[in-house]
Formats: C-alpha cells, sequence, structure tokens
C-alpha cells in the first residue's frame, strides 16, 4: 500500500478501489492485529455511527475482499464485534 500516491499493489498487480475501499484497508492495516468494530470504521469514515441496519461498511469490506482476491485472505471477520487485520507470518 503506498498511501502517498493512494495506490495497491497485490501479487505485483494494481488494484482499483474506491475512495472509501482505500481507507478502509488503511485503517485495518494501521490497526492490524487489533479489532475494528463497525462503529469505530464508520465514525472515522462518515463522521456518524453505525445505525441498527446500516450493513455499508460490510459491503464495502465484502467489495475490498473480491478486490483483493482470493490468495489475500488477510481481513478476518470477528462475529459480533467487527473486522481485523491479520498480519503476514514472519519467518
Amino acid at each position: 500500500m503506498d498511501l502517498g500516491a493512494r495506490e495497491v499493489l497485490c501479487a505485483k498487480r494494481p488494484v482499483a478501489l474506491t475512495t472509501l475501499e482505500f481507507d478502509i484497508l488503511e485503517m485495518l492495516m494501521k490497526a492490524a492485529g487489533r479489532v475494528l468494530t463497525r462503529d469505530q470504521i464508520m465514525e472515522k469514515l462518515y463522521d456518524r455511527s453505525v445505525g441498527p441496519f446500516d450493513r455499508s461498511i460490510d459491503l464495502h469490506v465484502s467489495h475490498l475482499r473480491k478486490k483483493l482476491g482470493p490468495e489475500v485472505q488477510r481481513i478476518k471477520t470477528v462475529r459480533g464485534n467487527g473486522y481485523q487485520f491479520i498480519r503476514a507470518a514472519s519467518n
């Protein structure tokens, strides 16, 4: 992820993300290993709280996962809590 250029490469190929998808990925990567709730993500991106039937964050994360591809399964859903970016295993 190149924050300055707002570009993401996955397996050496560019990934076209919307502004919100990029911002969600950036938030998750910066908090790698920690769970971010939907409320935390929504407040940061939209400056408002999540409503009980608001699934927009889930939709953006779903699109983000599809664009990153099946080989990159790093965004984990923590049921009832939110999302977590899993750090790569270090050797």
